[in-house]
């Protein structure tokens, strides 16, 4: 009896190790840039993200200083990470106030990267 409880406890601690493993490995993480990170208002940046998957479509938002959505899907058409898992895009910061703002890379409904921009007059 006491054998087969050993076996089941190793079992046990094996499946939740590969479930730990398997959860660890759905997380994304990426890194976005911004360039340059200080623009005057109305100006024209390039945003890079790196650290997806191949074919990732990319969604970037743009935050202002206390969290409000200032808009989505800033970039058009839809970024997608090529072969190598980054995409470069060009963006527009026309209609945006003075300020400094967040901007997130979002794949798969999941924040996986950020990056401030200052917006200047």
């Amino acid at each position: 009896m006491r054998v087969r409880n050993v076996v089941a406890l190793g079992l046990l601690v094996c499946l939740l190790g590969i479930s730990a493993i398997a959860v660890g490995c759905s997380e994304k993480s990426g890194e976005l840039v911004v360039d340059p990170s200080s623009v005057a208002v109305g100006g024209t940046v390039t945003v890079t993200g790196s650290g997806l998957s191949a074919g990732d479509k990319v969604q970037l938002v743009m935050l202002t200083d206390d969290g409000t959505v200032g808009l989505t899907g800033l970039v058009t058409p839809v970024p997608e990470a090529d072969a190598s898992g980054t995409f470069t895009g060009e963006l527009s910061l026309k209609g945006f106030a003075a300020g400094t703002y967040t901007i997130q890379m979002i794949v798969d409904d999941a924040v996986v990267a950020t990056a401030d921009i200052e917006l200047t007059e």
